[in-house]
């Protein structure tokens, strides 16, 4: 019922906001693209820019992680 009736995208938008995030997160991501009646995307969105920014903000690596040592696993 709270997926039909609107009420899980609402209460996601508040508990957005309340992290700082923006009120309109869900009107906002609407007006970026369309699907069609099955489901497919049509418009295309700028991943390099989404990775980068994810990296700038700390997400991701730079560098390969260092080798997982055997001897230390539990």
């Amino acid at each position: 019922r709270a997926l039909d009736s609107g009420r899980a995208a609402e209460q996601f938008a508040e508990m957005v906001a309340a992290q700082g995030g923006p009120p309109r997160l869900l009107e906002e991501a609407a007006e970026l693209a369309e699907a069609d009646a099955d489901g497919v995307v049509h418009e295309t969105a700028d991943v390099v820019f989404f990775a980068l920014t994810a990296l700038i903000r700390g997400g991701g690596r730079l560098e390969d992680p260092p080798p997982v040592v055997d001897a230390w696993a539990l």
